[in-house]
This record gives structure tokens, sequence and C-alpha cells, in this order.
């Protein structure tokens, strides 16, 4: 699967002003969409031309509230925040195909409505795709630590990813991020805590070590289990 850098070209900010890059855009999210059966279709977050950028109250005006995850893994995750937020359309981005599809599999066999799915790079530019003020919460469960210096560039949570998300967020937007890598999760503390548009929900350098009614992840189940803390960021956009 190609990356929206090698895509397109390294470094190269996708800018909807730019008529080529928005061109090569649609043309990477409708091929990937055409990857999927008919059937599986149904809950991909459809993507043509004209869909850009993608207005979630106008196609999905039957809910009241939209949710983005980023990284949804297997969706064990995603399944639980669907059934907790049935007035709420759930966006799952996630990279890998196969995830995608068990997910789908679990999401019919529940009979979940409100689950969208996205095969696309969480490193892409977000305001790219989605329209400004368009989600009411944002999640994002435990990444990739990276826990080499050399490897640090890779961490999603950056100064310049956080702006990205503070575009398409709502005044009073929830963003969570949970790490079990406390090197990490203090970093993200840093770049939230340095935000002029972001603020600490539960005072400045507060983490969580759980949210009371929050579904657990995969990786938080196997995490508690090995005895390992896992810690929460949770803020709001100003």
């Amino acid at each position: 699967m190609l990356a929206a850098s090698q895509a397109i070209g390294m470094n190269i900010s996708l800018s909807m002003k730019n008529e080529k890059i928005q061109k090569k855009l649609t043309e990477i999210l409708t091929q990937r969409s055409r990857k999927f059966s008919e059937i599986e279709k149904n809950y991909i977050l459809p993507f043509e031309p004209s869909n850009f950028p993608y207005f979630l109250k106008k196609n999905f005006n039957q809910y009241n509230g939209f949710i983005l995850e980023i990284g949804s893994g297997w969706g064990e995750f995603t399944l639980e925040l669907a059934k907790q937020n049935r007035d709420s359309l759930i966006i799952a981005l996630e990279k890998k195909k196969k995830r995608i599809i068990r997910s789908i599999k679990n999401q019919k066999k529940e009979n979940i409505e409100n689950i969208r799915w996205m095969l696309l790079d969480v490193s892409w530019y977000f305001e790219d795709i989605f329209a400004e003020n368009s989600f009411d919460h944002i999640i994002i469960n435990f990444p990739d630590p990276w826990p080499k210096k050399k490897h640090h560039k890779h961490r999603i949570l950056t100064e310049n990813f956080l702006n990205s998300i503070t575009n398409i967020s709502k005044n009073g937007t929830l963003f969570e991020f949970a790490s079990d890598y406390w090197p990490y999760i203090y970093d993200a503390l840093f770049v939230i805590e340095n935000s002029k548009y972001w603020q600490n929900i539960n005072g400045k350098g507060v983490l969580l070590n759980n949210i009371k009614d929050r579904p657990e992840s995969y990786f938080q189940k196997l995490k508690t289990e090995e005895g390992e803390n896992t810690y929460f960021l949770q803020a709001e956009k100003l």
C-alpha cells in the first residue's frame, strides 16, 4: 500500500488548492475503495471527486455526532464504541485491508450500522479530506511508540499532526490519546499543553490510568493482563 508521501512525492503538503494533488488524492482513495466486495463497500466511506472536502453531516444527516478513530486495528474497540454511541457515526481509519475486512464481518454479524471504514494511511493530512468542524470526538489508541530516538520522526502525535486534526474539529471536540509507553505519552502531553488550540481537560500535567465505561481495545486488555500501566490523555479544542 502506498503512503501519501510515496504516492505524490515526499514532503509535499496535500492542499485542496492544488488541483493536481486533489486529483491524485481522489484517485488513490477511489482505487482503494474498489478493493472491497460489493457488500463490504456498504460499510466503506465512499469517495468520489465531487465529495471533497467530505461533509459528513450532509451525507449522514441521520446522526447527531461524528467520531474519528485513527488506527482502528481489528475493530474490537470500534464496535463497542459504536454500541455506546448509536446516535453518532464512527469513521474508523485503518491502513491494513485484512483488518478492515474482519471488522466489517463482525459489524455485520452484530448488526451495527453506525460505522464507516477507510483504508487510509494515518500520516495523511486530514484537513484535505474532511470539511472543517467535522468531528466531535477524535481517538488514537496505542499507536506505535517508535521508542528509538532516530525513529521519533515516525510518531503520529506531533505539532503538525495536531494542527491537521484541529482544522477538522469543532470547538469543544474531545481528543483522546492512549499509550502504554511512558516517554511517548509524556511527549504527547508536552505537544498538547503547548498548543494554543487544545487544553488538558483533567488539569495541566494530568494523565489517567483508565477512563470509566470506555471500551477496552485488545491491546489495552493485553497490557493490563501483563501488569503494565496504560495512560490516557484527554484534551478539548478551545
